[in-house]
């Protein structure tokens, strides 16, 4: 339980690791003589993986029962602090680029699926391609695109070009016709 809310308030693996031991010696578990239930860093950071995979198991079986209808994919360019290395050097220092990053949900239902960030640099290949590489990738991976029948997006000539946007480019890569349900 204590791995579940460390993740859920974004509290680090140490801080967790301290506040449950904190709560297992003000409980009287742990004692001078017995301290087998002192947490260590390792052993939150192996119950949250445990956790991720439980869930990520438990998603899997969820939309394979439901059948995946309908996806709806946005993007948005955000602000990303990331790590960069300086020239002949181990030094590291921060920085802030703007950033693609794209949700999809599924219908019914409404559910978050996934989120991903489309790679850039890539020579020859127009933004919408690679945003449906993204979404078809997905979608064979988890089955998806044996069930679906519709994509829905925004109205930006990216999603939406008749000979060049995503919907587009998924209708090509998964073979076959799809409802396109545009705000």
């Amino acid at each position: 339980m204590f791995a579940m809310q460390s993740m859920r308030y974004g509290v680090g693996l140490r801080a967790t690791a301290a506040i449950t031991t904190a709560a297992f010696m003000d409980a009287g578990s742990i004692t001078k003589e017995d301290k087998r239930l002192v947490v260590d860093h390792n052993k939150v950071k192996r119950a949250q993986e445990k956790i991720m995979k439980s869930l990520d198991h438990e998603f899997d079986n969820l939309y394979k029962k439901s059948e995946v209808k309908c996806m709806f994919f946005d993007g948005r360019e955000d602000t990303t602090k990331i790590m960069l290395k300086a020239d002949n050097s181990d030094q590291q220092y921060q920085s802030i680029i703007k950033e693609q990053h794209y949700s999809v949900c599924c219908e019914p239902g409404g559910r978050y699926l996934y989120h991903f960030t489309p790679d850039k640099n890539l020579k020859g290949k127009k933004p919408a391609k690679v945003i449906a590489d993204h979404l078809v990738d997905y979608m064979k991976k988890k089955g998806i695109d044996q069930t679906l029948q519709a994509i829905g997006g925004d109205s930006t000539n990216a999603n939406t070009g008749c000979e060049g946007g995503t919907m587009h480019w998924v209708e090509v890569k998964l073979g076959c016709k799809l409802i396109w349900l545009v705000c």
